[in-house]
Formats: structure tokens, C-alpha cells, sequence
């Protein structure tokens, strides 16, 4: 395990720098680094993790693993053009980094849902880092991390494993399987095949960019509430005794139609009383 020191880069509006040392407690395969945000002035614009620790250079072996898009990503050494990238860190708050002989990974704690982490190439070196801004938030508690040292077998899905524990253990998450003991509806969309049916939806890309109603065009119907009270008696005829139904763009002018004005239920798919006869028939058959 590295015994070096972590600082955070402190930057402030008449343009100084500072070096702000953080608190290091070493437990097991991890470092808890933690900053009081007694120690952030109101005045300052960024705050940064010193980005030393993932460090890359184009052409090397392994990987970053990032959050992106709130799914996931790879991102290997493997571009040669500067640039950055900004990931928003509030959804999942990690990310970790694979190397020849080494593995690592930071989870974010506090201040995660004011943070954003920068990938940067410059001059053919990738760095990976927290930062948080001052347009972005407020220093509203004590910016802390979670950095573990894993073995050199450990991989993105060692990594993917690791934070679920570690947040199931923290209480951010539960496991779906137990949700589902207290709440009927989970348990069953768990044992169900979704079925998505789009219903309608103005034409994309859009012909006109700023539609009001007296222009919008017209909307194409996909699929109405008649139909999909046929496909629900098809469904039980082939034998598929649960399914969750959902409806995309059943709302004014179908998908993207008039967002966020949802209401009335459009009318060429059947209105509110028609969507209300279908809900009836999808509960009715279970």
C-alpha cells in the first residue's frame, strides 16, 4: 500500500493555488482520506484531488473505469489527442484504474453529489480525478474518499463487486431481493418480463425546432390502447401469465411531444378513458 501523502489542489478567484494536505486513515487494503470543509474558503472556484495516483501515459497496458453516461466504461491509454471529459459522480460515485501489476479504485463519500470527475490527456499523459466547483456546489460537508489498493488480479469487475459490498454494507443500497419482502409490486416486476410499447411520436430529428401548438407537427400513432389490450389477451393466449406493461408516449402528442406539458392523454390514442378500459384490462388479467 502507497504511504505517501494526498493533498487536494485548492483553487481560489484571485487565481492562487494551494496544496491542502488531507487526512489519511489506513485500514486493511484502503486509505479513508477525508478534508473539513472548515478548511474550503467560501471564495474559492475548484477543489482537486491531487491527480498522481491515476496516472497513465498513451500506449500503456491496462484501463480507466469510468462512470459514464451512469452506466459504465472503459477508457484505454490508447487516444493521442488532448482533451477532457467531465463525468457527473452524484450516480455512481467511483471510479477505478487497472495497470500491469496494480489495481486501484477511489469511491467518493462526501460531497459525491457535488463532484464530477475529470479524465484529461495532456502531453500524452491521461490523469483521472475528482473535482468539485464552485458553480457547480457549495462545500456543504467534509469532502472524504475511500481508496483501495486491490491485488494485481483484480479487474473492472473485481472493482464493480467491491463498491456494491462496500455501499450495501454503508446502507446507500439495498438489494433488490430484499426490497422485494416488503413491497408485493417488486417481488412481482422481479419475476416479470417488461414488455415496452411505444405508442406515438413527433417526427426526429424535428422539422420544426421551436414548436409551439398552433405549429407542431403532427403525430405518428405507433400503437393505441385498443391494440394493446390485443396484445395483452395474446399474451395469456401463449401462456405469459405476468408482464409489466409500459407505455412510452402515451401523454400529449406521444414521445418528446409536448415535455414537460404531459396532459390530456392524447386523444388519437384513445384519451383518458381509454388508457383507464386498459388499466382495468391489464390488472383484470393480472
Amino acid at each position: 500500500m502507497s504511504t505517501e501523502l494526498y493533498f487536494a489542489e485548492l483553487l481560489l478567484r484571485d487565481g492562487e493555488k494551494k496544496l491542502l494536505p488531507m487526512e489519511a486513515k489506513k485500514e486493511e487494503n484502503r486509505v479513508i482520506l477525508s478534508l473539513s470543509k472548515d478548511l474550503i474558503p467560501r471564495d474559492f472556484v475548484s477543489l482537486r484531488l491531487v491527480p498522481v495516483l491515476f496516472q497513465a501515459k498513451v500506449g500503456d497496458a491496462g484501463y480507466f473505469v469510468l462512470p459514464r453516461s451512469g452506466s459504465g466504461a472503459l477508457a484505454y491509454f490508447t487516444d493521442k489527442k488532448d482533451g477532457e471529459e467531465r463525468m457527473d459522480a452524484s450516480f455512481l460515485a467511483f471510479f477505478g484504474m487497472k495497470a500491469p501489476g496494480s489495481a486501484k479504485l477511489l469511491l467518493m463519500r462526501g460531497m459525491a453529489n457535488g463532484c464530477e470527475f475529470v479524465l484529461s490527456l495532456h502531453d500524452g499523459v491521461y490523469a483521472l480525478y475528482p473535482e468539485i466547483k464552485a458553480t457547480f456546489s457549495d462545500i456543504y460537508e467534509d469532502v472524504s474518499f475511500e481508496l483501495y489498493f486491490l491485488t494485481d488480479e483484480a479487474d473492472y469487475s473485481s472493482m464493480a463487486r467491491l463498491v456494491r459490498e462496500r455501499l450495501i454494507a454503508l446502507g446507500d443500497i439495498r438489494p433488490l431481493v430484499e426490497k422485494a419482502k416488503e413491497r408485493p409490486l417488486l417481488s412481482y416486476m422481479a419475476a416479470s418480463p417488461e414488455v415496452r410499447i411505444r405508442m406515438g411520436w413527433k417526427p426526429a430529428p424535428p422539422e420544426i425546432l421551436e414548436q409551439t401548438r398552433e405549429n407542431e407537427p403532427p403525430m405518428h400513432v405507433a400503437c393505441t390502447f385498443d391494440r394493446v389490450g390485443e396484445l395483452i389477451d395474446e399474451l395469456k393466449k401463449q401462456g405469459v401469465e405476468k408482464a409489466e406493461i409500459c407505455l412510452v408516449g402515451w401523454n400529449k402528442s406521444g414521445h418528446d411531444g409536448r415535455w414537460p406539458e404531459m396532459f390530456p392523454v392524447e386523444p388519437l390514442l384513445g384519451g383518458e378513458e381509454g388508457l383507464k378500459r386498459l388499466v382495468r384490462k391489464a390488472e383484470e388479467a393480472g
